[in-house]
């Protein structure tokens, strides 16, 4: 683009201009901090749910009943609840129940009186001293008795005729018992028989006369006794015909039935649930299950089992309906408990982050339809990040596809999912490897596949943007964890493969029309990043070491570098590495050499990005029980905090377009509050770009668009569109807006047009196709925050060649500046 200065200040850059124009009239502006605005949190609670409860904490009062959650973690949602927490289903929100802290793992019974009674292994619990349980009156905590004495997880039931409690516990009250007793609401008494010797005791239930059935594991001087056991009030029966393995389960239906669920129940028949007819087991053939861990009588008669569906670890959900089995879902981990809400909905607990389609974190509801997560919010450790030019960003964990949907788009209220784009049969070990946003809005997500004797099993699949994914690589084995655009619109992608769509190459590749080819004699080790430079040069970071493209050939800059994670580029076009290395978490390159940056960051780097003002900053990398640190900020002379700790790793750094700092990773808290997973950080002096009334001509459509905001000390950028080869564009800078009919000023000029700004210097342009880009640095001058610039276009086209000596004028719309700082 050819460029010269027209108008009363032909002598100064647009640089200088801002200089001696705005900065003695810019407002003043208080120094800008970086706050920390609250988002959304888990899908549901950061660890394992161990129990799950209706609760109703008003009684007959107006609130609605809530689900009580115990469990061992510190977030639920967007709340700090330690181990136990509150859950509302209408609303989809959390709250922290009483005032804490509790123990984790706590087993959880409401008596019909409405006391509730936690169990578990401690000694002390809100603040009370209780030795293994106790009791909840709506105000306040309170020991039972003398309380157990155990050492393993007990489990408390609320039956009618007092509270049972399980587990490894050898005495209660004081008195010695063996694995079962009952609190009576006064006094503790064993349920133990001395025919149960050192019992391992399952679920427990009451039956309809009183008497209590028991899944029972139990060694004797006789036999090894594995069955359902019933309790008459004075001693223990067996309920049927002994198990081949201890029933993990019971459950009594209102109408009274009796199930039991295991592993191969009822005498070693296929089925994994049985059901009691009062004088024998009868197995509910049909089940999806290996071994079944949870059931639940429904209100509506059926039947809700979980457990394991497969030996890939597999949890699932199933629903008997007095005659066939349906699979509600499967997800990777563990179910411990099933709970029947008051609307209806099924709510699966546990240590999962997903079930069926739902990206649910420990609790997911089944509706009837389907599985949703508890509460808006991500479900796994998060370490993709993709920003889209028009500002919008996507986020996706790597690992395993087992569950689609896990890629999803911030839609400025909630996570929505786009869907994963890859299979997701578990035999072809499919994987999420990398994010990456293309400069036409679309999005591409790259896979791995292990060894598989599959041939054409996706590695990299084409979001279109708006609805459907599209196959774009294949492989037999490997992954693609990296993809650039270079400036000509080529795509290279990088990973571990030998061949893409059976085309030999070596962890690089370029996109050729419609197929992939080397880019020389591709890289040698796995490429995890692939970056374009300022200047167009492409550059690969491996593990070990960082290459550049020269056109022909791979180079590596200096020695290898273990460890490395992150290549940035710094304002002056160097290139900047992190990492774990001895001498510091970042590295900058010399031109000789890779050199600490300052004194570090203060550990072990996973991620950097640069600000708009070229300043630095560098993601910490936590291993898990690690010590918590901030984002460091590096401003070209040393390095400091960013905000308040964060408790994990931060795997990615991105920018939105309105300016704000994007972190995802594998943390739950940062600056103090819980973000679990993905967090944002603005800025108290925003950037902001305004434009002014509709375009105006003959019959083209000019249009005046920005780029980039104007940060300070950034570059600032924006483009003229719609304009004919055969014609100039006039470039008009000012501080005061106008609104002057060009007509008024040129006869030419198109109907409607008007000059919206008092032009304080011009600058003429020549198109090059249809387009005049325009750019200009801010200075980094404090006084320049909060100052508006404006900026508008008008097109001069030639007189045509019909011999017309008229020139024709019309104009862009106008944009306002306002001048901002991260």
């Amino acid at each position: 683009m050819a460029v010269m200065n027209m108008g009363r200040r032909t002598s100064l850059s647009l640089e200088s201009w801002l200089l001696t124009t705005l900065a003695l009239a810019a407002p003043l502006v208080g120094q800008c901090n970086n706050p920390w605005p609250v988002v959304l949190g888990s899908s549901g609670v950061e660890g394992t749910v161990s129990d799950t409860l209706p609760f109703d904490p008003d009684g007959p009062g107006p609130l609605t009943e809530r689900l009580l959650v115990a469990g061992t973690f510190r977030v639920a949602g967007t709340v700090f609840a330690e181990n136990l927490a509150l859950y509302d289903p209408a609303t989809r929100t959390w709250a922290p129940f009483g005032a804490g802290p509790y123990p984790s793992g706590l087993s959880l019974a409401r008596a019909a009186n409405g006391d509730l009674y936690a169990a578990g292994v401690f000694t002390s619990i809100a603040g009370v001293a209780a030795a293994r349980i106790a009791r909840w009156d709506g105000s306040s905590w309170s020991p039972l008795g003398a309380g157990l004495v155990g050492s393993n997880a007990i489990r408390v039931r609320a039956l009618p005729t007092g509270i049972v409690v399980t587990g490894a516990i050898t005495a209660a009250g004081g008195q010695p018992t063996a694995g079962i007793a009952r609190w009576d609401g006064s006094s503790w008494s064993s349920l133990a028989s001395t025919s149960l010797v050192a019992p391992i005791f399952g679920d427990v239930v009451e039956l309809p006369n009183g008497d209590l059935a028991a899944g029972v594991q139990s060694f004797s001087a006789a036999s090894n006794l594995v069955g359902v056991i019933r309790f008459d009030g004075t001693s223990w029966t067996l309920l049927g015909p002994l198990f081949p393995t201890i029933p993990l389960a019971l459950t009594r239906a209102p109408s009274g039935e009796l199930f039991a669920g295991g592993q191969s129940v009822a005498g070693g028949g296929l089925g994994r649930v049985a059901r009691w007819n009062g004088t024998a087991w009868n197995t509910l053939s049909g089940d999806p299950f290996l071994q079944v861990t949870q059931l639940q009588a429904l209100p509506n008669g059926l039947l809700a089992a979980s457990g394991l569906t497969s030996f890939s670890n597999n949890h699932g959900v199933a629903l008997w309906d007095g005659a066939v089995w349906t699979l509600l879902g499967e997800g990777v981990g563990s179910i411990h408990d099933l709970e029947w809400l008051a609307g209806g909905d099924l709510v699966a607990a546990g240590t999962f982050a997903g079930l069926g389609a739902a990206a649910a974190l420990g609790l997911a509801r089944w509706n009837g339809v389907g599985w949703s997560a508890a509460s808006p919010g991500l479900a796994e450790s998060t370490e993709f990040l993709a920003v889209r030019p028009d500002g919008s960003y996507f986020v996706a964990p790597r690992g395993g596809l087992s569950l689609p949907g896990l890629v999803r788009r911030w839609n400025g209220v909630s996570w929505q999912s786009i869907g994963g784009g890859f299979p997701t049969s578990s035999s072809l070990n499919a994987g999420l490897t990398g994010l990456f946003a293309l400069p036409d809005g679309g999005l591409l997500a790259g896979g791995q596949v292990f060894s598989s004797s599959i041939t054409g099993v996706p590695v990299l699949q084409r979001w279109n943007g708006s609805s459907s994914w599209s196959t774009l690589a294949t492989a037999t084995s490997g992954a693609v964890s990296a993809a650039a655009m270079l400036p000509g619109g080529e795509l290279v992608v990088g990973g571990q493969f030998q061949a893409l769509d059976g085309v030999p190459l070596q962890n690089v590749a370029r996109r050729v029309g419609a197929t992939w080819a080397p880019l020389g004699a591709g890289v040698a080790a796995p490429v995890q990043q692939l970056v374009v430079d300022p200047t167009g040069q492409l550059w690969a970071r491996t593990a070990n070491a960082v290459l550049r493209w020269t056109g022909t050939a791979w180079s590596q800059l200096g020695l290898a570098q273990p460890s490395a994670t992150a290549l940035v580029f710094g304002a002056d076009g160097v290139p900047v590495l992190g990492g774990d290395f001895a001498a510091a978490g970042v590295l900058r390159w010399s031109g000789v050499s890779w050199v600490s940056l300052g004194v570090g960051p203060g550990g072990a780097v996973a991620s950097l990005a640069v600000l708009p003002d070229g300043d630095l900053v560098a993601g910490p990398r936590i291993e898990p029980g690690g010590t918590a640190r901030p984002l460091q900020r590096w401003d070209g002379v040393s390095w400091s905090p960013l905000g308040g700790a964060i408790d994990g790793t931060v795997f990615a750094l991105g920018q939105s377009l309105p300016g704000d700092l994007l972190l995802v990773g594998r943390f739950t808290t940062a600056d103090g509050l819980p973000r679990c997973r993905f967090a944002r950080v603005s800025t108290s002096c925003p950037a902001s770009v305004l434009s002014l009334a509709p375009q105006c001509g003959f019959s083209l459509q000019l249009t005046l668009q920005s780029q980039v905001l104007p940060w300070l000390g950034g570059t600032c950028r924006a483009t003229v569109t719609g304009l004919p080869n055969d014609s100039l564009a006039l470039l008009a800078f000012g501080t005061t807006g106008a609104s002057i009919p060009l007509s008024s000023l040129l006869p030419f000029a198109g109907a409607a047009c008007q000059l919206l700004v008092v032009p304080e210097l011009l600058q003429l342009a020549v198109p090059e196709a249809g387009a005049v880009r325009t750019s200009f640095v801010v200075p980094a001058v404090p006084t320049l925050l909060g100052a508006s610039v404006r900026q508008q276009a008008l097109q001069l086209q030639f007189p045509d060649s019909g011999g017309t000596s008229q020139w024709l004028v019309t104009a862009t719309n106008a944009l306002v500046y306002t001048i901002g700082s991260f």
